[in-house]
């Protein structure tokens, strides 16, 4: 148990230290975009970043999951560098998300 809450105190240090730059965390910031006509709550965001959460019990795929929600995930961004956080029970993996934008939406 001591070595879960480490390295829970780790992923908690790293997130508000390299993600949020240290800088207060607002959670479910709603974040609206009027070109899509779209709207939704980031997790965990502020001026920085976006940091969003999916957890699971099965074994994470980073890269579906990621996949899965992209839509969601470009409208939280707000043209923020975006992170997504899978945890499981056995791991955490943070992933820093790029957007390629392959046409613009009017």
């Amino acid at each position: 148990m001591s070595q879960i809450k480490n390295k829970i105190n780790e992923l908690i240090k790293f997130i508000k230290e390299e993600i949020f730059q240290s800088q207060e965390i607002k959670t479910q910031e709603l974040i609206i975009n009027d070109q899509l006509k779209i709207f939704g709550f980031a997790d965990f965001s502020n001026e920085a970043a976006c940091l969003e959460m999916k957890f699971s019990d099965r074994m994470i795929d980073d890269k579906k999951i990621a996949n899965k929600y992209k839509y969601q995930l470009y409208v939280l961004s707000n043209r923020r560098p975006t992170y997504l956080l899978i945890g499981g029970y056995t791991k955490f993996i943070v992933l820093k998300v790029k957007f390629h934008v392959m046409e613009e939406y009017h």
